[in-house]
């Protein structure tokens, strides 16, 4: 039996800090025997993190990732780096308490909705989840 996707919702998933990717698979889990359609749109600001997921979600058609801190501006923005080794928890907000101000790299940010609006077209028209 062939299903008609046409009627078939979409679901945009939007992770904002990815660090390596976990709540995309924990996601990707939770739905798969629901009967919809989903896009993922992952954003992560740290270089390195940003490879990392890119290249671990790179067989998944469905699946964007950008190299890019959602913040109140559009333009660059300092990334505060967390202070364990493992870069989980950097931040724009520098009042963060596990972040060392002195160690930061510049960023491209971007506002989320102008994101959306230039990006998602369907987004009045889906479920959108915000992570």
């Amino acid at each position: 039996m062939e299903i008609n996707m046409s009627n078939v919702p979409t679901v945009n998933y939007f992770d904002l800090g990815l660090h390596k990717g976990e709540e995309i698979n924990m996601f990707l889990d939770a739905v798969k025997d629901i009967n919809i359609k989903v896009k993922v749109y992952g954003f992560e600001a740290h270089q390195d993190l940003y490879e990392y997921v890119k290249k671990r979600y790179s067989n998944y058609p469905n699946i964007y990732i950008y190299n890019k801190a959602i913040s109140n501006i559009n333009g660059l923005s300092k990334l505060y780096i967390a202070e364990s080794n493992k870069m989980e928890g950097n931040s724009i907000f520098s009042t963060k308490n596990n972040v060392d101000i002195k160690n930061f790299l510049e960023v491209e940010s971007i506002l989320m909705s102008d994101w959306i609006l230039q990006n998602i077209k369907n987004f009045k028209t889906s479920i959108n989840i915000l992570r």
